[in-house]
């Protein structure tokens, strides 16, 4: 999410719980790292924006309501990463587990599976 940094994490105002592209693009726009010099990255929004499979490059972070909804359709993982922030906090982001269809809040800084959408 912020490149393992857990000293000095932003609140990037990624709230939206149904608009990924939303939160991802507020994540590509924000440093992640309030104390070092220079910007340093969202890797995980980062990722998905640079992604380029299938001849599209739409892709984004999925949003807690998206992941869910993935889940439902039979798409998931151990545990999927969203671009939703936890509460306002800004060392948390929200996470799936593929076992439950409720939402967790886990360290930005931690390493998280990411898969990436794009819509129609």
């Amino acid at each position: 999410f912020n490149n393992g940094n857990s000293s000095n994490p932003v609140l990037v105002g990624a709230s939206n719980y149904f608009d990924g592209k939303v939160n991802s693009d507020l994540m590509l726009a924000t440093d992640s790292d309030s104390g070092t010099a220079g910007v340093q990255p969202h890797q995980s929004a980062e990722a998905c924006d640079a992604h380029t499979k299938f001849g599209h490059s739409d892709w984004y972070l999925p949003s807690l309501g998206e992941v869910l909804l993935m889940q439902q359709v039979g798409i998931d993982q151990t545990y999927q990463a969203t671009s939703t922030e936890y509460h306002n906090q800004p060392s948390n982001m929200m996470y799936v587990l593929h076992t439950s269809d409720y939402p967790y809040n886990r360290w930005k800084w931690d390493s998280h599976v990411v898969i990436c959408v794009r819509s129609e």
